[in-house]
């Protein structure tokens, strides 16, 4: 058996980093910065929440 609720978190996590990979800055990592690479992931995340 397996879980349900666990799966379907699962499944949602996998589909938004699928997301966020169609965005070229992101799957490179451009940002040298650690201060700039979560910035850059929440900006990412607003606009595909938009679309």
């Amino acid at each position: 058996m397996y879980d349900i609720r666990a799966y379907r978190l699962h499944n949602r996590i996998e589909r938004c980093f699928n997301r966020l990979k169609h965005f070229r800055r992101f799957a490179t990592r451009y940002d040298r910065r650690n201060i700039h690479f979560p910035g850059f992931v929440r900006l990412a995340s607003v606009m595909i929440w938009m679309a």
